[in-house]
């Protein structure tokens, strides 16, 4: 049987799971081991990709990769993720850092741990995604993965231009994301009794 290939179409996007990698690889550097990830619906790419990232260095570490760590919200946004953040504190559960799709929902997840007294980062490190204006000026600066918006819609426009003056259409443009670290994060502190 002859095996199918398919051709991807155009597109420019973000390396959405070398940004999670990033971050949780980060985190594990950081001694992190029970990390929680606020996420939305697995099926869909964004997701996926991110999980992908994740349990890649999980793996890259030698470590089990819990699929309970995975908080699935119906909707990634501010108060989704302040609900399930509240129901995840509440549960007792350890929990050394709190990862969030976006940095909507990890301002979220920052004002319930903050209204609980939460010491951040020194009892939870908590971050994001996108770097958003928001994330460098709330009350404790977000660690977050920063995508170059400006460059990415530069790829698309000039990759449309070139197919609306009859080009192939053909092309493929991955930007690689960057982290970036800020006070909502750090090492993991050793619990005294």
């Amino acid at each position: 049987m002859e095996e199918q290939k398919f051709k991807l179409p155009p597109y420019a996007m973000v390396n959405l799971e070398s940004g999670s990698y990033q971050l949780i690889r980060y985190l594990l550097d950081m001694g992190h081991r029970d990390i929680y990830f606020l996420s939305s619906n697995r099926e869909m790419i964004p997701t996926a990709t991110r999980i992908n990232g994740y349990k890649r260095a999980f793996e890259e570490y030698g470590l089990q990769v819990d699929d309970g760590k995975f908080v699935d919200c119906n909707a990634v946004a501010f108060e989704q993720a302040f609900q399930m953040t509240e129901e995840l504190v509440q549960s007792g559960k350890n929990i050394d850092a709190i990862v969030a799709m976006n940095d909507m929902m990890a301002l979220g997840a920052l004002r319930v741990l903050m209204n609980k007294g939460v010491r951040i980062p020194e009892e939870i490190s908590l971050a994001g995604y996108d770097d958003v204006i928001f994330s460098n000026v709330a009350a404790i600066p977000l660690t977050t993965v920063r995508q170059d918006i400006f460059r990415l819609s530069r790829a698309a426009v000039d990759m449309l231009v070139r197919m609306i003056g009859g080009g192939q259409g053909n092309e493929h443009f991955m930007i690689e994301p960057d982290l970036v670290v800020r006070k909502s994060t750090g090492r993991k502190q050793t619990k005294t009794p």
